[in-house]
């Protein structure tokens, strides 16, 4: 599969939902990103303790079931916090000390977009 490197922005990944990110997309770059986070921390990746979030966004709650599904396979531990903001993501990495976060949402952009 090719992505397209428009959804790259500067902070997060998104783009309209499914033509430009879906779940085959997420997919790849969650396994990247269980990478960097194994190499920043110089952890093997089943020690990897992550949170995951989403908002409601029709996109979101595809997006939980692929990343769930992918940390599970590379054996992460993940706690999924379901529907919540942003702020209860960066607040339960920080108090909880997981590793790194994942939260599922396109922030400020219209509903036909999801993201990370």
């Amino acid at each position: 599969m090719e992505i397209k490197p428009e959804i790259f922005k500067s902070y997060d990944v998104r783009g309209i939902y499914p033509a430009e990110i879906n779940e085959e997309a997420v997919g790849l770059i969650i396994q990247t990103y269980v990478k960097l986070v194994s190499e920043k921390f110089k952890k093997p990746i089943k020690d990897l303790n992550l949170v995951l979030g989403r908002d409601n966004r029709e996109s979101s709650e595809p997006f939980s079931l692929v990343i769930k599904e992918v940390l599970l396979e590379y054996g992460v531990n993940v706690t999924d916090l379901g529907l919540i903001s942003i702020n209860d993501l960066y607040f339960a990495v920080g108090n909880y000390r997981f590793d790194g976060g994942i939260m599922i949402t396109a922030s400020h952009n219209p509903p036909e977009y999801g993201g990370l």
